[in-house]
């Protein structure tokens, strides 16, 4: 449901979320108003109203929270993409100074290798799932590394900086699946939770016209900050998708570059 929700428009996401605020939202601050109703004492109005300023500022703490942890972790995550795709040409050029017949055809495997990543690799991640092609030209390029035979000092020495880079790269390959695969933050349950205990003391106040217009606008608000987090909670799609841009340096201007 969420991801299908995040693979909408921008426009049409953002107006169900505020719509399913104001449908969950609203019958909870009903209730909370049957409840004080039927007994509309000085007292229950005083609790009542404390309440709800201590519910509401709870929520916007939970909210504020889980908006700063994705919003951490997407950035955290685009740097390590970086780093990835720098290792990556760190390989490429090492190889080209390694030299010979098999460290040139895996500069060419380095090149196809980058190029599923942007072609192949990056929709399924979006999905949520790994891409076999990718997958396995990794695997042969990782294989072709480490089977490289160094005949010199300086060949030794750029096959040890390759198995590192390769090292860092495998890490950070396993970081990246690993956040492609999206939960909602767990935060945002407590924080759902929290929206429908705020929306029922909201109850001390009684249902009007312009009170239920502004409920309406305050679940709508709700709503669209819920879709923000979750949009950024899915990195490889929604309002803050990370790109495969820093991959395609590796193979800009050559052959195997997508149109």
């Amino acid at each position: 449901m969420i991801d299908w929700l995040i693979g909408l428009p921008v426009s049409l996401g953002l107006a169900l979320s505020a719509l399913a605020a104001i449908v969950f939202g609203t019958p909870a601050y009903l209730l909370g108003w049957s409840l004080v109703r039927r007994d509309p004492t000085n007292d229950v109005m005083l609790l009542g109203g404390n309440l709800l300023r201590v519910s509401g500022t709870l929520l916007a703490l939970l909210l504020s929270l889980t908006f700063a942890e994705v919003r951490s972790e997407l950035g955290t995550l685009r740097d390590s993409v970086e780093q990835e795709s720098e290792h990556l040409e760190d390989v490429h050029h090492d190889l080209a100074r390694f030299g010979g017949a098999a460290a040139e055809r895996l500069r060419d495997l380095v090149i196809a290798y980058a190029s599923s990543v942007v072609r192949d690799e990056w929709p399924a991640l979006a999905r949520g799932v790994a891409d076999e092609r990718t997958s396995e030209l990794f695997d042969r390029l990782e294989a072709g590394v480490i089977e490289l035979e160094p005949a010199t000092e300086e060949q030794e020495t750029l096959h040890e900086r390759m198995l590192v880079d390769f090292d860092q790269i495998t890490d950070l390959r396993i970081d990246r699946h690993f956040h492609a695969v999206v939960a909602p933050p767990a935060f945002l349950y407590i924080a759902a939770l929290g929206f429908l205990c705020t929306m029922g003391m909201l109850g001390v106040h009684a249902p009007t016209v312009r009170s239920l217009a502004l409920i309406f606008f305050y679940c709508a608000f709700i709503g669209v900050v819920v879709y923000f987090i979750l949009s950024l909670s899915h990195p490889f799609e929604g309002i803050a998708r990370i790109g495969p841009e820093p991959f395609q340096t590796l193979y800009r201007g050559s052959a195997g570059a997508p149109k």
